[in-house]
């Protein structure tokens, strides 16, 4: 769940802004659940501009309460190009402060997540422009395509490439009777945006993943939130039900699906799973390793990165406290699944559900605090199987629970051969058919993709299981 409290931080840090000033309302399933002010400004001697944000949300998360307050500051050139970002969330009783410097060809970033700090250095790839709000990019008549783009994301401390464009030529009709003549394609990964304006280029309406709006809104109505307590359940409502109830998922073995509404051509394919395209959908044919089946381990292929066994960010595996864990709970095994099921029950016991927690937080601060979720559970995870050589990484997907499917995170372990996946959520931690993986790797890697956004589901082999 923990990628939707990203997706949650993402609307808060990228608030769409055409006019010098806007403040916007949010909503979800027709509610309101926050709101989001921003102010741009130019100096007039350099015509280089300054970009100020504050934005407040409040929802619930597998029914628990979470709230987030982030407020931003950019400075950016006359040409759109981010020079300087500051980022602050808060969130669950932790903060996240983020600070980039962006030169010609690279980026010195320092975060500060509860007294962990990060330094950072991101080489900028040639070309690359890297702007700060691509609506107003799009919108101040800099460029009507571009293919270049990139955003900083202050949560995983990577660079997000995607594609924007303007459609012109339209007509649709808002709730207020306004029309709508022109929009801007947004396709980011992590949430793809369309805004929606009106002849004289103002803002209408931005609809980001999930049917989340953004509207502009007097200032006295924007922060005026509902009375009572919070309704809407992003979990819930991100979730994706199957056509028909998946049965014994635990103890099948493999499992058929067609998924259609969404481009799955990233979805990985590899021991637990494989993706093929099929007309207009994709297959996904689900065969989870079960690790007390596989063979032996033979020694690590040199084809496999050393980076799996490195320390990251966020996966601080040479820090002392995970090298002694390492020690303890691998006890010298050569068999590193035998050694994944260790440190998965240890982790398993150790961190308590805590949904109300938005902030990206390192391993460390984690361990120490006791509470997670499931991106918690597996950079701990990550970060003690890495002390101990074992090479790992970090998954996020879908898992199948009640009747539909949940966003999740987990790791897969390298035993020489194949990669084998354990959920340290859950009491028995070998994958089912019921987790599909959509990303995979670093932070960066697992976690900067999003949401299956309108993608249906269709059990095509539920009764030959």
């Amino acid at each position: 769940m923990k990628k939707l409290v990203l997706f949650l931080a993402l609307v808060l840090s990228a608030v769409p802004a055409i006019a010098e000033e806007e403040w916007l309302g949010i909503y979800l399933q027709g509610q309101k659940i926050g709101w989001t002010h921003t102010v741009v400004t130019e100096d007039a001697t350099t015509g280089e501009s300054r970009s100020e944000s504050a934005s407040e949300m409040h929802a619930l998360m597998l029914g628990q309460r979470i709230d987030m307050v982030i407020t931003s500051l950019s400075r950016f050139t006359k040409d759109g190009r981010l020079l300087r970002h500051r980022f602050h969330m808060e969130s669950g009783g932790r903060t996240l402060k983020v600070s980039a410097e962006f030169g010609e060809t690279e980026i010195e970033v320092e975060a500060d997540a509860q007294g962990e700090v990060t330094e950072k250095t991101i080489q900028i790839p040639e070309g690359a422009l890297i702007v700060d709000d691509p609506t107003q990019y799009l919108a101040s008549g800099l460029t009507t395509e571009a293919d270049n783009l990139y955003a900083f994301d202050a949560q995983s401390l990577s660079l997000i490439k995607f594609e924007a464009h303007i459609e012109e030529g339209i007509r649709v009709e808002m709730a207020d009777g306004k029309i709508a003549t022109k929009k801007i394609v947004i396709d980011d990964p992590r949430a793809p945006t369309t805004v929606f304006l009106d002849a004289d280029g103002e803002m209408l309406k931005s609809v980001g993943p999930l049917g989340m709006e953004m509207i502009p809104e007097p200032m006295e109505k924007a922060m005026s939130l509902p009375d009572g307590p919070v309704q809407v359940d992003i979990a819930d409502a991100s979730s994706i039900k199957p056509d028909v109830p998946i049965e014994d998922v635990r103890t099948r073995k493999n499992l058929r699906l067609r998924v259609t509404g969404v481009d799955l051509s990233h979805l990985p394919s590899g021991s637990h799973q494989t993706v093929t395209q099929d007309g207009d959908g994709w297959i996904v044919e689900l065969h989870p390793v079960d690790p007390r089946e596989v063979k032996a381990p033979g020694e690590p292929s040199a084809e496999q990165p050393k980076e799996w066994v490195e320390p990251d960010f966020r996966v601080p595996c040479d820090a002392a406290e995970f090298q002694a864990l390492a020690k303890k709970l691998v006890n010298e095994t050569d068999d590193p699944l035998v050694a994944a099921e260790a440190v998965r029950m240890f982790v398993h016991r150790k961190i308590r559900a805590n949904a109300g927690i938005a902030v990206m937080r390192d391993a460390s601060e984690i361990l120490e605090t006791e509470e997670g979720v499931c991106r918690d559970h597996a950079v701990v995870m990550a970060s003690v199987l890495r002390a101990a050589e074992i090479p790992t990484r970090l998954v996020s997907g879908l898992v199948y629970q009640g009747d539909r499917f949940f966003y999740h995170a987990w790791i897969e372990v390298w035993n020489g051969e194949i990669w084998v996946g354990f959920d340290s959520t859950r009491f028995s931690g070998k994958l089912t058919v019921g987790h599909i993986k959509t990303a995979q790797g670093s932070v960066a890697d697992a976690f900067s993709h999003f949401l299956l956004d309108g993608a249906k589901i269709e059990v095509l082999n539920e009764q030959d299981g």
